[in-house]
C-alpha cells in the first residue's frame, strides 16, 4: 500500500527535510500509524482528511489515498 501525505503548517517540521509531502509505504496503514511513523504526536493534529473526507485516527486507508494533516493552532 502507498500513501501521500500532506504536511500542513508546523506539522512539517516533524520530517527531517521539512518536506510538506511524503509518500509511504506500508502492508496496511491508519492515519494513527502515520502519525507514529513520521513522530509526530497525536496532541499536535487537529483534523485528518483522506481524500478531502474528514477521518478518525483509526480508519484504515486505501491505496493511493492522498490524507492531509492538519494542525491544532493555538493563540492568545
Amino acid at each position: 500500500m502507498r500513501v501521500t501525505v500532506r504536511l500542513k503548517g508546523q506539522l512539517c517540521w516533524y520530517d527531517k527535510e521539512r518536506r510538506k509531502e511524503v509518500t509511504l509505504e506500508a502492508p496496511s496503514l491508519t492515519v494513527r500509524t502515520i502519525l507514529q511513523e513520521l513522530g509526530i504526536p497525536e496532541s499536535e493534529l487537529y483534523m485528518a482528511t483522506v481524500d478531502g473526507i474528514k477521518v478518525s485516527l483509526d480508519q484504515p486507508l486505501k491505496d493511493e489515498a492522498t490524507v492531509e494533516l492538519l494542525p491544532a493552532i493555538g493563540g492568545g
